[in-house]
């Protein structure tokens, strides 16, 4: 009692067939060691990849040996195993004591070292899906604990668009090519709790894409985008995780409050002071941003931004979303919403004039979908 078990069907390479050969053997006795295993275990259910599976788990670090020093013997183990079956079966075996079988051989644990923390949790996580025995953030546990880090299961009750500076790690890495021809990407990230979405615009991504491979444990400041599922982070500046880079990142965000005037809220464009945009499908237009369009020459433009809203858009929330967005880009070009569903057209007010640009079309793609802008 008191531990934590996992269901050796759950590790990945081993069936169910290889767990009941294992359990119903183990009812004889407890296994001492590895070649104690490999000798009474049926090898053609439980053949080497179930066992290098199991033992890269964690599986057998109850007995003697190290999971290194385990992998590595392993071959000599199996075939030694194998070979002192052929010769129980031809009866060249040793008996002594009523019939009790003592193999005469051995084999040697090599003198190697064990595996790293990191690579034995990459092992956990890729044979189980999760981490069992640690999390590589765990070594950076101080810097988890600086004042004013935030941990990712916070930001789902945090307010959106407002900044945060987090600490995590990457986890995946998808980058793709926008339409104006520039590499972005979307990255999975996670702490040791909770996981979420980043996208990482152009110019971020220029910036920072040396810094993001998987694995790596990184410092970010974003802008939270709450959704009906969550939230996703919209990142402004990534650093390597590190007590200096750490307190910078903290700074800037607190700069950033300071001039939106509220506690790590970032201000949107054409809203003085920090005040926050109107919501969208109010009877009154945002007055910033028909200023801006007027100054700007929207009523002779041509240019028009059309943006495609697809069934499981249609919800008040994300919608009002994609206003404020719009809002905050105050231009030249005529907005029209295309309803997929019902083949319907809605062209918005001048209130809603934007000025195109490929950071914000890839805001709108990553709040809509892909393939959701089109500009013409």
């Amino acid at each position: 009692m008191g531990a934590i078990r996992f269901g050796l069907a759950a590790v990945k390479n081993v069936g169910t067939l290889a767990v009941e050969n294992i359990i119903e053997v183990r009812k004889e006795r407890p296994f001492d060691s590895l070649l104690d295993f490999c000798r009474r275990v049926d090898l053609r259910i439980c053949n080497k990849r179930v066992v290098e599976s199991l033992l890269q788990a964690g599986a057998f670090d109850q007995l003697p040996g190290h999971r290194a020093q385990l992998l590595a013997m392993l071959d000599e183990t199996v075939d030694a195993a194998l070979k002192w079956r052929k010769e129980r079966d031809e009866l060249q075996i040793q008996l002594f004591d009523d019939l009790i079988e003592t193999p005469n051989w051995e084999i040697r644990y090599p003198d190697i070292p064990g595996f790293t923390v990191t690579q034995q949790l990459e092992l956990e996580r890729e044979l189980l899906g999760l981490y069992l025995s640690g999390h590589p953030l765990d070594d950076a546990a101080a810097l988890l604990e600086e004042p004013g880090l935030q941990r990712l299961m916070d930001l789902g009750e945090a307010a959106d668009e407002s900044q945060a500076v987090t600490a995590g790690m990457v986890v995946s890495v998808k980058e793709i090519t926008t339409k104006a021809g520039k590499a972005m990407a979307f990255v999975e990230w996670e702490d040791q709790i909770e996981r979420c979405e980043v996208v990482l615009f152009p110019e971020v991504w220029k910036r920072s894409r040396t810094l993001i491979v998987k694995g790596a444990l990184l410092a970010l400041r974003a802008k939270v985008q709450q959704e009906d599922e969550g939230f996703k982070l919209l990142a402004e500046e990534v650093a390597p995780l590190g007590a200096d880079t750490l307190r910078g990142l903290l700074q800037r965000r607190s700069a950033a409050a300071a001039r939106a005037g509220g506690p790590g809220r970032a201000a949107p464009a054409g809203a003085p002071g920090g005040a926050p945009a109107p919501r969208a499908g109010g009877a009154a237009a945002p007055a910033a941003a028909e200023a801006a369009a007027r100054d700007s020459g929207a009523a002779d433009s041509g240019q028009r931004v059309f943006i495609k809203i697809t069934p499981s858009a249609e919800n008040p929330a994300l919608l009002s979303r994609l206003q404020a967005l719009l809002q905050r880009h105050p231009g030249p070009a005529a907005t029209l919403l295309f309803y997929e569903r019902n083949q319907k057209l809605l062209a918005l007010s001048d209130g809603y004039r934007i000025k195109p640009s490929e950071e914000l079309a890839a805001a709108i793609e990553a709040m809509m979908g892909s393939g959701t802008v089109r500009i013409k």
